[in-house]
């Protein structure tokens, strides 16, 4: 058995009492999040392609929220980011990996966040760490907090259809993660 099978929730009462694990980004990793959110978003504006702006953020700043969360990650996973670009997108790649398992990143802007797909076959890697982040310009705008994961097997079992104005997506609540301690 896998290690992403052996993935447990949390218990609902144990997920209402715990904290997520907050990761303070150091000036040098800001950085190097702004310098990858611009890296992945620029050559898209020169090109004028489609901008899907999403809960009153523009492109540049998707990326900057995308980007956060996986240097974060990739501190707690011990790591490099993924650096690369592809004007097709991430291609299915992973953010991150734990060892052998692939991980996308997933980041919030809103609490409790929660896990969601546009459909169910966008979930391709092997698990998912959700993650809260900040206006880039809150005072504490360096602080990612990581609040969990969830394998994909678990996410096919437990998902919930939901509609939030855009069309139903299939969603996961933060009580049904993981600590992110079970990847380390």
């Amino acid at each position: 058995m896998s290690l992403v099978a052996e993935l447990r929730p949390r218990d609902k009462q144990e997920a209402g009492l715990a904290a997520p694990t907050v990761i303070m980004l150091t000036e040098a990793e800001m950085e190097l999040a702004r310098r990858l959110a611009s890296l992945r978003n620029n050559p898209k504006v020169e090109a004028k392609t489609a901008n899907y702006r999403i809960a009153n953020r523009d492109d540049w700043r998707l990326h900057f929220d995308g980007t956060r969360a996986e240097v974060a990650c990739g501190r707690v996973a011990g790591f490099p980011v993924d650096i690369s670009f592809d004007f097709g997108g991430d291609n299915k790649r992973a953010d991150i990996y734990f060892g052998e398992l692939r991980g996308e990143v997933k980041a919030c802007t809103y609490r409790p966040p929660i896990v969601k797909f546009n459909a169910l076959t966008d979930f391709v890697a092997d698990v998912v760490v959700v993650c809260y982040v900040t206006h880039p310009e809150h005072r504490e705008a360096a602080n990612v907090e990581i609040w969990g994961c969830i394998s994909r097997r678990k996410f096919l079992r437990t998902h919930e259809q939901h509609d939030f104005g855009h069309g139903v997506r299939a969603v996961v609540g933060h009580e049904l993660l993981s600590p992110i301690s079970v990847l380390l």
